[in-house]
Order: C-alpha cells, then sequence, then structure tokens
C-alpha cells in the first residue's frame, strides 16, 4: 500500500533549499549521463523530469 511506498522516500518539504544528490564517487559527467537517460524504475515521468531539471542546475 501507500504506507509502505512512502516509507522508502524521505519526503522533502518544497520550501527547502534544493540539494545536490549526486551519489559519493560520481564525477559530474556520470551525474549528468545518468540524468540525461532514462527514466529509472518506480518514478513517474514528471517526478523524474522535476528532478532532472533541479538536479542538472546544481551538478556543476
Amino acid at each position: 500500500g501507500d504506507a509502505n511506498q512512502d516509507a522508502l522516500w524521505d519526503h522533502v518539504p518544497t520550501s527547502e533549499v534544493a540539494v545536490l544528490k549526486r551519489p559519493d564517487g560520481w564525477s559530474v559527467e556520470q551525474y549528468d549521463d545518468w540524468l540525461n537517460g532514462p527514466c529509472p524504475e518506480g518514478w513517474s515521468d514528471a517526478a523524474w523530469g522535476a528532478f532532472v531539471e533541479e538536479q542538472t542546475s546544481l551538478n556543476q
């Protein structure tokens, strides 16, 4: 159910500042390639699109 799904994610209030979520050990180029790749399993297109837009601007 939805409760289990919610437990998998840390819900961040939209008022919080966006944070770069690039994994440790990844280069800017690797993260950029991943962001420009296919939508990961379990993400909606809308959620992924918003995440990519946010992370791309932070990934420098």
